[in-house]
């Protein structure tokens, strides 16, 4: 496959029979390269997307953040699909992204991780344990970990878990799936101790840190 330039590129994935949008930042000095996956939308609501982005790049990482569904699929799994199912839909959509990484010059032999917000949390627990040779680290913020339980067990990348802490309900889910994990993980409740939409911006801006900061650890430095 031939190679891809540093820069910003916007991109249409063909990925398992579905092409993606996707958008790809390649800074010229990147040590690793974090796969974002959303699952319902490209900019992470509300206003996450660039922040992330723009503190992930600021540690020379690379990003791929890739829309999982389509415009057609976004805000809910399609009518009659199970959870279950959608996440594996998405899983195998993940998959596929990794795979076409390995295909391309130079980001082919950047250190990868792969951060899953919302529905696209349990797609990259389970894409983690189908790759365990590729994938290097995990971040799931916000999402339904336990969704992927048939995958918790084999995943072997260190694994770290952001959730709000006023959702009780994500929380206590999160928790079942952190106690079933055998890989290095740690769990990391943020708090809202301001009101929305000013909370949610600076809970977001603590999980973005959080996440670089679990990625700088983890992920091995390139060599350039």
């Amino acid at each position: 496959m031939g190679g891809i330039e540093t820069g910003t590129a916007r991109l249409a994935l063909p990925l398992a029979g579905v092409d993606l949008a996707a958008s790809l930042i390649l800074p010229a000095a990147a040590r690793g390269l974090v796969l974002v996956a959303d699952g319902e939308a490209a900019d992470l609501r509300p206003g996450c997307g660039p922040l992330l982005a723009r503190i992930l790049h600021e540690a020379d990482l690379a990003t791929l953040l890739v829309e999982l569904s389509t415009e057609g699929e976004r805000g809910a799994p399609p009518v009659g699909t199970s959870e279950t199912a959608d996440i594996a839909r998405l899983s195998t959509r993940l998959i596929a992204a990794i795979d076409w990484l390995g295909q391309h010059r130079p980001i082919a032999s950047l250190p990868l991780g792969l951060l899953g917000v919302r529905r696209g949390a349990a797609a990259v627990l389970q894409a983690a344990a189908e790759r365990p040779g590729a994938v290097l680290a995990v971040v799931s913020w916000n999402g339904r970990p336990d969704l992927a339980f048939d995958a918790l067990a084999r995943i072997v990348s260190p694994t770290l878990l952001m959730v709000g802490g006023e959702d009780v309900d994500l929380l206590e889910l999160n928790s079942w799936a952190a106690a079933r994990l055998q890989a290095l993980h740690q769990m990391t409740v943020l708090s809202m101790d301001r009101p929305r939409p000013e909370g949610e911006e600076v809970q977001g801006q603590a999980a973005a840190r959080q996440a670089r900061d679990w990625f700088l650890q983890q992920l091995p430095r390139a060599a350039h």
